[in-house]
């Protein structure tokens, strides 16, 4: 059963697409397109960064919701992004649970209790296994702090 928290938090430093050449200049990181290829359509994909929590900018974000959910180790914070309206994930579920930040944009979560629309500052959580989707509303960026591997 998925978790909303409302307005949990916002970045001092607003979080734009702007923010992705520092995050590849300076990072080691893998990213990966996360939708179904559509040939000619690539920026209408959502994209997954691997890693982003060796960014500073990301700190003070991981303190917090390591704190929140009492997580000691095995965690990780990687970023989805999405350029069009409309760009979704496949549906799936994962194999630790997963805390999601919305950062740009509005981004629609669909699971087993239906739609939830989240906006800038939003967290929705999900359990181990709880099969969920993300759709962007908008252009968007969203964190994806994973747990419990």
């Amino acid at each position: 059963m998925s978790k909303i928290i409302r307005n949990y938090y916002k970045f001092d430093r607003p979080i734009t697409f702007n923010i992705l050449p520092e995050i590849l200049i300076n990072l080691n990181v893998t990213s990966y397109y996360k939708s179904d290829y559509k040939e000619g359509k690539i920026l209408n994909e959502v994209f997954q960064i691997k890693h982003i929590h060796q960014h500073p900018i990301f700190n003070e974000f991981c303190n917090k919701i390591k704190k929140d959910l009492k997580v000691t180790d095995h965690w990780d914070l990687d970023m989805f992004l999405a350029f069009a309206p409309g760009s979704s994930g496949a549906t799936h579920v994962d194999d630790y649970e997963v805390a999601i930040l919305s950062v740009l944009g509005q981004t629609c979560f669909r699971d087993a209790d239906g739609n939830h629309v989240l906006n800038p500052g939003d967290l929705i959580s999900y359990k181990r296994g709880e099969i969920h989707q993300g759709i962007g509303l908008d252009p968007r960026i969203s964190l994806s702090f994973g747990y419990g591997f």
